[in-house]
């Protein structure tokens, strides 16, 4: 696994190398958009099927009610309800991001509890036979 957030040198080398390519501090799955092109672009330039290469993405989640103060390391953090927060889980499946990790702020048992229950509903859809299989969180 090689991280990087979209450096020429490191998606080179991620293109070359990984097995899994995590990129960090997204917010909303959109935000994933403009860092998947360039490393489909370096895997192409490479001779790589973009395809095999994972994916997976460390998410920054702030719950504004509980830290009025936006962390400075967010550039764009993901917040919203537990339903905001579940269907921006299953938008990161469906670009293909295979493992997603999250950064709670503030890390406290109420900022915890919300991601667990935002993490039944993308769970509980996953399991719906209607579903795509889902990453992993």
């Amino acid at each position: 696994m090689v991280g990087s957030e979209g450096g020429p040198r490191m998606l080179k080398l991620t293109a070359r190398y990984a097995d899994l390519w995590n990129t960090g501090y997204m917010g909303k799955p959109e935000t994933l958009a403009e860092r998947r092109t360039k490393i489909e672009a370096a895997c192409r330039k490479m001779g790589r099927n973009p395809a095999t290469l994972g994916i997976t993405a460390l998410i920054g989640l702030w719950f504004p009610d509980l830290q009025e103060k936006k962390p400075k390391f967010f550039d764009n953090p993901l917040t919203g309800t537990a339903h905001e927060i579940a269907a921006a889980m299953r938008g990161y499946t469906e670009l293909g991001v295979q493992h997603m990790m999250f950064q709670c702020e503030p890390y406290t048992p109420e900022a915890l509890k919300r991601l667990t229950e935002a993490l039944q509903l993308y769970r509980a859809r996953e399991r719906n036979p209607r579903s795509s299989t889902g990453a992993r969180v």
